[in-house]
């Protein structure tokens, strides 16, 4: 595995995952193509591809030092989103995650790399 900078031909990759898995992220919200590519076009350098066999099977990234991350079905539970955080981490220390409370595959993977919970957000 390799976690190399989010070029152009990976952004509608990372907008299908995020769709495909959006009940893991904070805003559940289905993300249009022009949305995207708006919000790429502004924040593509602060993201990064997990590649395998050059083949893209997650990615990571922070807007505003929250931590966005997400890692295809077929290669969940196999270290790559823990890869990737770790690697993530070298040069952005000082982020964080806000993750959904049921959100228990986040939760564990934040954990394991020594981040710890801060606060609670409670909504009606």
């Amino acid at each position: 595995m390799e976690l190399v900078e989010c070029q152009q031909k990976y952004w509608s990759f990372i907008r299908s995952l995020r769709n495909k898995l959006k009940e893991g992220f904070i805003d559940q919200s289905h993300i249009k193509e022009e949305e995207h590519q708006r919000f790429m076009e502004k924040h593509h350098q602060n993201y990064f591809i997990c590649l395998d066999n050059a083949e893209p099977i997650g990615f990571i990234g922070s807007v505003g030092g929250d931590i966005r991350v997400a890692v295809s079905k077929s290669h969940q539970k196999k270290g790559v989103g823990k890869f990737m955080l770790e690697g993530f981490l070298e040069n952005n220390s000082h982020d964080y995650a806000t993750i959904k409370i049921d959100n228990q595959g986040s939760l564990k993977l934040f954990e394991s790399c020594g981040f710890k919970k801060k606060q609670y957000i409670l909504e009606r």
